[in-house]
Formats: C-alpha cells, sequence, structure tokens
C-alpha cells in the first residue's frame, strides 16, 4: 500500500506537577519532550484499518477520524514505531493526536491545535503532553480551571542540548489506566493544602525553571529531585510510597548510583529518569549497563536528549 503521510513524534517526561491545589487552578506541571523512544504513524491507501494500535486506544482513535472526515476514508493508519502505552511516557496522547493530525491532512480539514486537543479529549490533567506534541523542547503548563479545556502552555524554552538524559524501564510493568488515574486526581486536590502548592510551586520556579532557563544544571536537577520526593509524598498514600512500584524506586536508585542526577518517575511510571552533562553521560552510561548486568536487573535503558521540536508531519 502506498504511504500517503507520516509524522514522527517523540515522548514526553513528566517531571512532575509544581500546583495541586492553589487559587482555583489545579495540576500544573513541568516536563520535557525527548527524541526517544518516539512515535511514527503511517497513512496508506486502505479501507480504514487501523494497524499496531494498542487495543486499549483503538475505539477512541476510531472516533477521531470519524470526528475529523465526514465522507469515507480512503487511507488506514499503521503505528509503526511506538513503546507501550501506560509506562509514563504520554504514548497515548502522541498516537491520538497523530491520528487526529494525520486525519485532519487527509481529509482537507486543516483543523488547529485546540481543535485537535478537543477531538482527542487530551489534557484533562496535564498539558504536557498536547504542548510538548506541538512545540517540543521544555514545557510548563499553568494548571487547569473549571472553565478550562485543557491547561494553556506558560512557559517554553530550548531543552539544553549537552544535558542528556537516561531511562530505565521495569520490564512487564504498566502505570495507571486513564480511568483509574482520574479516581486519584478527582480527589487529591481537595486533601492538599495551599501552602503546600506554595512550597511546590517555588521549587519548580526558583529551581526547576530557572535551572533550565540560565542553564545552571545543579540548580535545576536539585529542583527535579526535591519535587519529586514533595510530590511522591503526596501520591504515596495511592501509589504505596513515594514511587509507584518498588521495581520503579530500584530503577531510581541504580541511576543514583551510576551518578545520574535530577533522577525520578515520570507520571505514574514506571519509567524513571535521570540526566547527566555530556561530557560524563557515556561514563554514566557504562556504568548504568553495568549495575543492571550484575544484579540481573529485568530492565530496558535507553539514553536519549530532548526534541526541541514537535511532531513533524510529511504527505507524499
Amino acid at each position: 500500500m502506498r504511504v500517503l503521510a507520516r509524522i514522527i513524534s517523540g515522548s514526553r517526561l513528566h517531571l512532575g506537577f509544581y500546583n495541586i491545589n492553589y487559587g482555583g487552578i489545579k495540576y500544573g506541571g513541568v516536563g520535557l519532550y525527548i527524541q526517544n523512544p518516539r512515535v511514527v504513524l503511517e497513512a496508506r491507501e486502505g479501507d480504514g484499518l487501523l494497524i499496531g494500535f494498542p487495543e486499549e486506544i483503538v475505539a477512541q482513535a476510531n472516533k477521531i477520524i470519524e470526528s475529523v472526515c465526514t465522507s469515507r476514508r480512503n487511507f488506514s493508519l499503521v503505528v509503526r514505531e511506538s513503546p507501550p502505552i501506560h509506562t509514563g511516557l504520554g504514548v497515548s496522547t502522541q498516537i491520538l493526536l497523530s491520528t487526529a493530525k494525520l486525519a485532519s491532512a487527509l481529509c482537507d480539514r486543516n483543523l488547529s491545535f485546540k481543535e485537535l486537543v478537543k477531538i482527542t479529549g487530551r489534557g484533562r490533567y496535564s498539558g504536557i503532553g498536547i504542548h510538548a506534541f506541538r512545540v517540543g523542547g521544555f514545557v510548563v503548563d499553568g494548571g487547569i480551571t473549571i472553565s478550562e479545556d485543557y491547561p494553556p502552555l506558560i512557559f517554553r524554552v530550548d531543552f539544553p542540548s549537552d544535558w542528556k538524559i537516561a531511562l530505565v524501564i521495569p520490564k512487564g510493568l504498566r502505570g495507571l489506566r486513564d480511568n483509574e488515574e482520574s479516581v486519584v486526581l478527582d480527589v487529591l486536590p481537595s486533601r492538599v493544602s495551599e501552602e503546600k502548592s506554595r512550597e511546590l510551586i517555588s521549587i519548580a520556579f526558583a529551581m526547576i525553571i530557572r535551572g533550565v532557563s540560565t542553564r545552571d544544571f545543579d540548580s535545576f536537577v536539585y529542583g527535579v529531585e526535591l519535587l519529586q520526593r514533595k510530590v511522591g509524598e503526596l501520591f504515596s498514600v495511592y501509589q504505596g510510597g513515594i514511587f509507584s512500584t518498588r521495581e520503579t524506586g530500584l530503577a531510581v536508585d541504580i541511576l543514583r548510583k551510576a551518578g545520574f542526577k535530577g533522577t525520578g518517575q515520570s507520571s505514574w511510571g514506571p519509567v524513571a529518569y535521570g540526566f547527566a552533562l555530556t561530557s560524563s553521560f557515556d561514563e554514566k552510561i557504562k556504568k548504568l549497563e553495568n549495575i543492571i548486568e550484575k544484579e540481573n536487573l529485568d530492565f530496558d535503558l535507553i539514553a536519549t536528549t530532548a526534541r526541541n521540536k514537535g511532531a513533524l508531519l510529511r504527505r507524499y
């Protein structure tokens, strides 16, 4: 089947919520778009099949295409590359936005970003994945109010190219599904004081965001670890500890042992991450590989960098 169009997107790391409940706003977050693992979808001549889509989101993808394409579609969509969903990388959002963007192009709709987000229904709690899909880089969403469909983008900057990232992904584990996540996130704000949210806001803006903006690596990684610990404590009643699983906690431990900084859990996990400067990155990756092999850990290791551009669509 002839390829009609292809869209390539990255994955997103959610570094933490900086505002659980303050001033009528909930769930402001900070995060980062990364090059790998990536998500690649192709549109091919066909009769409307969805090939290679995770079973859990097939119905959503079909509904999106039906909403965009008012007439019978003459293309099929194929997921060529994708990590598993529910691993903490925001993959469902990337696949569904890619689906909507391809359908918009092939059905001559030219939908706006706002329209794409509304059709996919993403961004109910976090805007990191949707905004990273559009602009890439390091992004901060402003949290969401009851009158908004999704959190606005309030800050975006290129992530330093010499700050590299290691991902450690325990195999066979999954984070919360959307319906499971809603049970927690709908309740948590009522249990978090505004004073605690002010503390998280100060960490995010004085250390993490300032650190990226001024290229202060030490400030950035210190802030990420502090935010991870503080937010992890708030979620510990739901996930059994600061991290979602024992394996994710172990993944964070070995990242630290190998010398990575700014370690944490992305979203609900199980993926763990850490940062290092280019000058020492290869050495630290080698140490991490040796630890995983020596301790016979069933972990995947991915070395990656920031993706300072959004998803790219090409028609043929």
